[in-house]
């Protein structure tokens, strides 16, 4: 039996781990750290995430603010637009259970 969340789309599997690191983990997410995360969990790779990125910013499912990180740099912090953060609740919590 297949686990549910491998039944997602490559774009929900990454607007999910975006939801679960800034929502639930509170955390700040940026394309090198979900490309680290989800790359170890073999997910999805760099390109793949990128692309399912374009995608989700296409149809304003997250959006990106430049923000100073811990570290001092910036970054371009991927967060879920409101619109979608109740829809993206709902797989994450199907999903993860």
């Amino acid at each position: 039996m297949a686990k549910k969340e491998q039944l997602l789309s490559k774009e929900l599997i990454v607007a999910s781990e975006i939801y679960r690191l800034s929502e639930i983990e509170n955390t700040k997410v940026y394309f090198t750290k979900l490309v680290d995360i989800l790359s170890k969990k073999r997910k999805a790779s760099a390109a793949t995430i990128n692309k399912s990125m374009d995608i989700l910013f296409d149809l304003g499912m997250i959006y990106a603010d430049w923000e100073k990180l811990e570290n001092g740099r910036w970054a371009r912090v991927l967060k879920i637009a409101g619109e979608s953060k109740d829809f993206i609740k709902g797989i994450y919590e199907e999903t993860h259970e």
